[in-house]
This record gives structure tokens, C-alpha cells and sequence, in this order.
């Protein structure tokens, strides 16, 4: 035999006899979903409060995912109490007889007593970003309630809790009533002493609801938005990309749906004082509506009305927002330092070290333009 068949001999024999030392089949993996994180709160010897969290892992039957798992259970819960995921990982191995696996997490649900203490939810965030198994794009949501009461619901129209909730959070034509936030997204914006909005979670008796948002400043929930308020942010920012409107004419209700979004933003400086102002512009269409004989939706005159009317309707909404988030938690999560800081280097270079105090304070107009590019046929 010469020697290149003896190479190829070697290689083939290496390739179809080799094998993995340390493969895991996929049966004895657990592929968790979904992640809540509780604290845990036990008096140590001295009295004093012990930081430990309550961490709940859920993860999908792969016999029900293959339709091999007849009347078995679509999905497993486990729990445990540790100081971090490491250590809960740990404990349960001795709990269970699968290995837990992270690279399929699709969600975080975090209690709203986590997220209220700094130097727990400092802890818990960078715990998770240096857990190499888990992803940067994995979403983070808050809950007013336990997050293991969230992930124990059994959702009708899915029983896998973490497929349930990505699939609400990354619908191709999603609600402006919350804000997607990804555990990436939480570690960029607070490393850099920021404010950002986390989706609030809220769990019902067979499903979960995504609306509103937890404002998280300085690793820590200050406040809440509801989801109207939540929707006017995603106005301020342009990112709204589906939602219906309602308004009044002449005591008639008028649905509008809103098809594009653009937000604009400008920034000076005068007598003293910043002074920004947002554009936004709004085009949609006239779902539904009821008029009477003599009235007529093609009628530009009534149509401007109708326009005049949404437009008061959307700005009053989102200054209200804004108000809110001066007043109450001086907290930017409408982009404005963003803006400054690419757009306005000489305004952000003033006010940069001193940007939370200063948000409070500053002038801010808000104009809306809404145009009905379709009606429909309802009458």
C-alpha cells in the first residue's frame, strides 16, 4: 500500500470510528426556555438580610416537542436558592437527572422586589451577563408579581412559557405598548449610567400580558409606564409599527390605524436654556366608523377634522409622557441624549456629566402631524 492510501485509510478510519467524549444526547439536556429570578429573603445570624435569589428555570418535554410524548406533561418547572446562577446550576444537578442548557433561552422575568434593590439587581444583570452560556439578544422582563407565579402559568394558546412570550415580543407587526429589551440592551445603557425601559409582565389566570414598562435608572426600578404612556415613547423615538387609535368627532368613535411613523428631533440653546424639539409624523388609515346618511368620510373638510383630532389626541398623550418622565423620575428614555450626542456634540459636551439633573429642566415642544392615506368601508 503506498503512501497516500495509507493517509486516507488513516483519515477515513479517524472520521467514521472518532467519537465525542463528551457529547450529551438530546434527551438528557434540559433546554431552558424561560428564567425568574425572586429574592429570597432569610435572616442570617446577625439579623441582617442575605442577598439570595429564588431561581426558577422552565423548559419544554423534547418527547411533546418530537409528538412523541403522548399525555405527558408539555413542560417542566424547577426552582432552587442560591446567591447566583452558578450555584443554582450546581444545586440542581443534584436534582435533576438532565443537563441544563441556556443556548434556547428565550426570556427573563425578574420580580419587581429584585429590580427595586440597586445592589440586587446590579448583582443579578452582571451575574447574567458574565454567564456565558446565556446570550446577549435573550429579552428581560419585570413583574409586579413573583416572576416564578409568571413562569408557572400555563398559557391556552401555548404551554412553553418562554416560546409564549418571545413569540408576543418579536411578532412581526408588534404592539407600540411595550418596548423589546434585550439583556445586551440593560448591560450597554446601564455601564453608561443611563435610564431605559424593561417590559412589565403581568401574569392572568391562563396567560401573560406584555404592557407598559418598569423605568430602570441607575440599576434600579423607579417607576412605571403604562402602556399608553409606553406607546408615546415609541411615538417620540419613531418606532411604532402597528397600533390602533381611537377618537371623538361630534360624539362618533373613529378607529385609526397607524401604518408609518417618522420622529424628527432639533436642539438649541437659548438663554440658557435647551430647548428640543420632536417631529413626529404619523400616517394610517380609517379602520372602522359609523356615520350617518348625511355625513361623508371623503369629505376633506370632515377629514381634517378627523386629523386635527387625532393629532390632539396623540400630543396630548405624549406630553403627558414626557411630563411625567421630567417631573417625577427625571429619566431620558426618549432618546434625547442619544440625539445630542451624535447630532449636537457641543449642546452634550456641557451637560454630559450632569445630564440626569439637567433632563428635568429642559424645554422640550412636541409637534404631531397625522394624514388618513385610506378609509375603510365600514359605514
Amino acid at each position: 500500500m503506498d503512501k497516500l492510501h495509507k493517509i486516507v485509510l488513516i483519515f477515513l478510519i479517524t472520521v467514521l470510528l472518532g467519537g465525542c467524549w463528551d457529547k450529551i444526547e438530546i434527551n438528557e439536556r434540559a433546554f431552558v426556555f424561560a428564567i425568574g429570578i425572586d429574592k429570597f429573603k432569610p435572616k442570617n445570624m446577625n439579623g441582617a438580610e442575605e442577598k439570595r435569589y429564588i431561581i426558577t428555570y422552565a423548559f419544554p418535554n423534547v418527547k411533546t416537542l418530537a409528538d412523541q410524548g403522548g399525555d405527558e406533561k408539555p413542560r417542566f418547572v424547577i426552582r432552587s436558592i442560591g446567591q447566583n446562577m452558578f450555584q443554582v446550576s450546581d444545586i440542581l444537578t443534584t436534582r435533576s437527572n438532565r443537563t441544563m442548557f441556556f443556548g434556547h433561552t428565550k426570556v427573563i422575568i425578574i420580580s419587581e422586589d429584585v429590580a427595586r434593590d440597586p445592589i440586587a439587581f446590579r448583582e443579578v444583570i452582571d451575574g447574567l451577563e458574565r454567564y456565558h452560556a446565556i446570550g446577549r439578544k435573550v429579552d428581560v422582563l419585570i413583574s409586579k408579581e413573583t416572576a416564578k407565579k409568571a413562569i408557572d402559568i400555563v398559557p391556552d394558546f401555548e404551554p412553553v412559557t418562554g416560546s409564549y412570550l418571545r413569540g408576543i415580543l418579536t411578532a412581526k407587526k408588534r404592539s407600540a405598548r411595550f418596548t423589546p429589551t434585550t439583556l445586551g440592551d440593560i448591560g450597554a445603557n446601564m455601564h453608561g449610567g443611563g435610564s431605559i425601559l424593561i417590559p412589565m409582565v403581568t401574569p392572568g389566570e391562563t396567560d401573560l400580558k406584555v404592557a407598559g414598562a418598569a423605568i430602570i435608572k441607575n440599576y434600579r426600578l423607579i417607576g412605571w409606564l403604562g402602556e399608553k404612556e409606553n406607546r408615546s415613547v415609541m411615538f417620540v423615538k419613531g418606532e411604532v409599527e402597528r397600533e390602533d387609535i381611537t377618537t371623538k368627532y361630534k360624539d362618533i368613535t373613529i378607529a385609526y390605524s397607524v401604518e408609518n411613523v417618522e420622529s424628527n428631533k432639533t436642539a438649541k440653546v437659548e438663554d440658557g436654556k435647551i430647548k428640543v424639539g420632536i417631529f413626529v409624523n404619523i400616517e394610517g388609515f380609517i379602520e372602522r366608523y359609523r356615520f350617518d346618511a348625511k355625513q361623508d368620510l371623503l369629505d376633506d373638510k370632515i377629514l381634517q377634522e378627523i386629523e386635527k383630532s387625532l393629532q390632539n389626541t396623540i400630543a396630548k398623550e405624549i406630553k403627558g409622557t414626557i411630563r411625567k418622565l421630567q417631573e417625577e423620575f427625571s429619566a431620558d428614555v426618549i432618546g434625547i441624549e442619544d440625539y445630542l450626542s451624535k447630532f449636537k456634540p457641543d449642546i452634550w459636551e456641557q451637560v454630559e456629566d450632569n445630564w440626569n439633573e439637567v433632563f428635568k429642566d429642559i424645554i422640550i415642544d412636541v409637534e404631531v402631524d397625522v394624514k388618513v392615506r385610506r378609509i375603510g368601508m365600514t359605514r
